[in-house]
């Protein structure tokens, strides 16, 4: 496990090496997501048997840094993007994988494993998209979904300070130009639980886990008190997330195999 934790910190300095040198404006975020990125490839290869004899489909990529990293693991992937932008694109050309990652849906097969990273919070009809998980699959294949706690502590906080409970403020739901840059709608773990198994899924694995960097956060945002105070109440939230991940933590990691039977 330290050799494959050692791989996957080389392959984190060979992509932050890239990216500066191409100058990217997306390096502060690759930086500030790196530790949901390196917890999902530590689940995977963990929790999915076989996997370097499958074949994957990193579904909604964005910015392909996950398709980046499986490659490099020799994992056999391919990346796809319905909505990819220039700036997508463009780090795609980067990391040297624009030539297994694809916008068009003709452009693409059927697969063993379909990996979803923050993709499923961003569908605002979930039935057309998991039919559409299905078609993608191969008979038995397997589906992996990462998305944000909606219970994580973070959220306490908002709903207390906003008195609301959506992910988005309403001055930003309010200027939405369209229904999948920003989150639709998070989910509980037996909510995810609930969706897959209504459309025949039957799940394997899940897990709640802290995947927050504050240094790289407060870097990100360049905000986040320094003051000892804001440091304790900081440390105060890695606490609750740490000792209770099922009621705290802000991640969700999910595993489910398909044809389902009750």
């Amino acid at each position: 496990m330290q050799d494959l934790k050692n791989q996957i910190a080389t392959i984190r300095a060979e992509m932050t090496r890239s990216l500066e040198q191409a100058g990217s404006p997306f390096l502060p975020i690759f930086i500030k997501n790196w530790k949901r990125y390196e917890t999902c490839v530590l689940f995977l290869l963990k929790e999915v048997p076989d996997i370097k004899n499958l074949k994957i489909c990193d579904y909604g990529c964005g910015h392909p840094y996950m398709l980046h990293i499986l490659k490099k693991l020799g994992l056999q992937v391919t990346g796809f993007e319905p909505y990819a932008t220039e700036h997508e694109w463009a780090t795609a050309r980067t990391l040297d994988v624009d030539s297994i990652y694809f916008s068009k849906p003709e452009d693409i097969s059927t697969y063993d494993l379909v990996i979803l990273v923050d993709v499923i919070e961003h569908i605002s009809i979930p039935r057309f998209f998991m039919l559409d998980m299905q078609k993608l699959m191969n008979k038995g294949g397997q589906i992996f979904i990462s998305t944000p706690n909606v219970l994580r502590i973070d959220m306490y906080i908002n709903f207390l300070l906003r008195r609301t409970g959506h992910p988005n403020p309403i001055h930003t739901f309010a200027t939405m130009e369209n229904n999948y840059t920003h989150h639709q709608r998070e989910f509980t773990l037996n909510e995810l639980h609930f969706l897959f198994k209504k459309y025949d899924f039957k799940p394997v694995t899940s897990y709640v886990r802290k995947t927050v960097d504050r240094e790289a956060i407060r870097k990100y945002y360049k905000s986040g008190s320094k003051s000892i105070p804001g440091q304790i109440f900081e440390g105060f939230k890695d606490l609750l997330m740490y000792c209770f991940p099922n009621s705290f933590a802000n991640n969700l990691l999910f595993l489910a195999k398909e044809n389902f039977v009750d």
